[in-house]
C-alpha cells in the first residue's frame, strides 16, 4: 500500500501543489492557471513529466460536472478515463470511465464530504483506494492510501474531488 498527501497552500499566487509520499518526498505536482475556464490541470512527475492532463468540460447537457482526463500535456494524446458526477436524493454519485485503468466508482460517507473509497467496478466492489480530507487544518489536506497500483491516476481522482467538495482554496 502507498500513501501519499496532498497539502495546498492556503494563500498562492499560483495554483500548484506537491503531492508527498509517505517520507514527505514530493512524487507528483499538481499545476493549473488561478484563473481558467474551464477549468483544468496538469498531473505531472515530481521532475515535471506530464502525466495528465484533466479538464471539466464546459456545459454537460444534464449540467453535472464531466471531468476528461488525457494521457500527457493535452488532449492530443488521447484520452483516459472519464469522470461523471450525478446528484440523487442522497448526495453525489461519481463514476469513472477508463480502458485504460478499468470502471470505478467513488463512494463517500453519508453527509460528509470528508472521505471518499474508491471502488474497482460498482459500489459493492473492491475498495482500491481511500481519500481522506482532514478537517481541522488551514489549507486544504488529504491522505491518500492507494491499496491497488495506479498510484498517479487515483491522484487526479483525489484533485478532481477538491475541485468539486472544497472550492475555496
Amino acid at each position: 500500500m502507498a500513501r501519499y498527501q496532498i497539502r495546498q497552500k492556503y494563500f498562492a499566487l499560483n495554483d500548484s501543489f506537491d503531492i508527498t509520499d509517505s517520507s514527505g518526498a514530493a512524487r507528483y505536482t499538481c499545476r493549473s492557471k488561478m484563473i481558467s475556464i474551464p477549468k483544468k490541470f496538469w498531473i505531472e512527475t515530481a521532475s515535471g513529466k506530464p502525466l495528465y492532463f484533466v479538464r471539466k468540460k464546459m456545459i454537460h447537457w444534464l449540467g453535472y460536472p464531466v471531468f476528461k482526463i488525457y494521457k500527457g500535456e493535452n488532449k492530443k494524446e488521447g484520452l483516459l478515463a472519464t469522470v461523471k458526477v450525478a446528484y440523487s436524493f442522497i448526495g453525489k454519485k461519481i463514476k469513472v470511465k477508463s480502458e485504460t485503468f478499468g470502471d470505478y466508482v467513488i463512494t463517500g460517507r453519508i453527509g460528509s464530504n470528508w472521505s471518499f473509497f474508491l471502488h474497482e467496478g460498482d459500489k459493492n466492489g473492491e475498495i482500491v483506494a481511500t481519500i481522506e480530507k482532514h478537517i481541522f487544518k488551514i489549507a486544504d489536506t488529504y491522505d491518500i492510501d492507494v491499496i491497488a497500483a495506479k498510484d498517479s491516476f487515483v491522484v487526479a481522482l483525489a484533485v478532481i474531488l477538491d475541485f468539486l467538495y472544497h472550492k475555496k482554496h
